[in-house]
């Protein structure tokens, strides 16, 4: 199983995937270049080529909506987006 969380207190973490009867195989640190990369640059460009089409629509304007909030969010605090995800199984 793959857990994905925020990146905090992961020594704490790796005790609870321990205490929850389950086995470390490995973890890793996604940090703001790799949310920049795989994840906002690609939203971003998806903002600009719906926006092209669908200004008449309601539901899809919301929508970009929040994905802009989201991406102006990261670009203001790009350190808050690190996150680890931990790779477990059951013992």
């Amino acid at each position: 199983m793959v857990v994905h969380d925020e990146r905090g207190n992961i020594d704490e973490k790796l005790q609870h995937i321990s205490g929850c009867g389950y086995e470390l195989i490995n973890y890793f640190v996604l940090d703001k270049e790799v949310w920049r990369t795989e994840y906002f640059a690609p939203l971003e460009e998806l903002i600009t080529e719906t926006l092209k089409g669908h200004l008449d629509d309601s539901k899809i304007l919301e929508g970009i909506r929040q994905a802009q909030w989201e991406l102006d969010m990261f670009k203001r605090y790009p350190e808050r987006n690190n996150s680890v995800c931990f790779v477990i199984k059951k013992k």
